[in-house]
């Protein structure tokens, strides 16, 4: 899914990878050369992703695509309104397990009740909408295509919220919980 979003994003859009789970999949595959990338890492703190984005559009009054967790994104969500009310060129990609995913892959390791991070959540593309951004809730790479295509072409607030498994550990994850080279 990374691989796909760094092959149909243009190179002259920013890229923001957030902390968690995924980032171990983003950081892994989108490695296209592009104009803006900052890589928020400090003190493994998830729930940065989204201001820094605002931030990095503000500064580099240029399009940016953020990719981050829901866990993360669910930290600061109210900030999607500045993305509207400002209509800054800012795509928000959150890949939602509906999970604390590093928590819930070590919980497994540890061979307690997985479970424990489970945070449901709704429709955050309708939530984004709600604050006056586009939202899309995406389950298949059609739609993923599509709702990126359409940032692309016309760049203003946008959130997708693309449903993934959360069966799938990231390959960092795989290494520090389980002790695999996979």
């Amino acid at each position: 899914m990374a691989t796909k979003l760094d092959e149909w994003l243009p190179s002259d859009i920013g890229l923001t990878i957030g902390t968690g789970h995924f980032s171990g999949f983003t950081l892994m595959r989108m490695n296209r050369p592009r104009s803006t990338v900052l890589v928020n890492g400090q003190f493994a703190c998830i729930g940065q992703g989204l201001i820094t984005a605002i931030g990095a559009t503000i500064a580099t009054g240029k399009p940016m695509v953020l990719v981050d967790g829901d866990a993360s994104t669910l930290m600061h969500l109210q900030e999607i309104d500045t993305a509207a009310r400002y209509h800054l060129p800012l795509l928000v990609v959150v890949f939602n397990d509906t999970a604390l995913g590093v928590e819930y892959f070590k919980l497994i390791s540890l061979d307690f009740k997985p479970d424990l991070a489970v945070i449901p959540s709704g429709d955050l593309g309708q939530v984004a909408r709600g604050f006056g951004c586009r939202g899309h809730l995406v389950r298949s790479m059609s739609e993923l295509q599509s709702a990126v295509e359409d940032f692309v072409a016309n760049p203003g607030p946008m959130l997708i919220d693309v449903r993934v498994s959360r069966t799938v550990p990231s390959i960092p994850t795989r290494r520090t919980d389980y002790g695999l080279d996979v």
